[in-house]
């Protein structure tokens, strides 16, 4: 594939070593991951786009393996209502995430309905983007705005609907 042989090969280990079953930690003190940190929407969202990007290109266990601990992630911080949370490290207290963070969120979650070929990351990606796609219409930031409409833009290539559409048009 012209893809691979164009790059050099994209390496894991870092964001590796910064995940643990919960997902990615915030921050890190040089390679070691500081635990006390939490872990963030816009982290996990982050990191969910590079581990589809990479299982697209390599087909990675690896990459598979951790598009599920950051899918699982935004899963448990999601709220009836849609909105994400930061988690601080005792994994129990929420914080609201800023419009940036959901926005990336929608981009992540968008990136990979479109680009992944495992049914069921898919199937939970759209059910979280479905359950969040309510607060697309409050966003004010512009850059929250850009990062809804790509993720808007990757769920429409995959689910063509009038809806999405006119969304996306709206907030052009």
């Amino acid at each position: 594939d012209e893809t691979t042989e164009k790059y050099p090969t994209i390496k894991l280990n870092h964001l590796r070593t910064l995940t643990d079953d919960m997902g990615c930690i915030q921050f890190a003190k040089l390679s070691t991951p500081d635990s006390t940190s939490g872990y963030t929407v816009d982290d996990n969202s982050r990191a969910l786009i590079v581990s589809t990007l990479h299982d697209k290109i390599y087909n990675s266990e690896t990459s598979k393996e951790l598009s599920k601990i950051y899918l699982d992630f935004l899963e448990k911080v999601q709220d009836k209502d849609g909105k994400f949370n930061d988690l601080q490290c005792e994994r129990e207290d929420l914080i609201p995430s800023s419009e940036d963070s959901i926005g990336r969120t929608m981009w992540a979650l968008g990136y990979l309905i479109h680009n992944s070929k495992n049914q069921e990351f898919i199937e939970k990606a759209k059910k979280l983007f479905d359950r969040s796609y309510n607060l697309i219409g409050k966003i004010s930031s512009p850059r929250a705005k850009a990062f809804s409409i790509i993720g808007l833009y990757y769920y429409y290539k995959r689910y063509p609907n009038e809806e999405m559409l006119s969304k996306i048009k709206e907030m052009v």
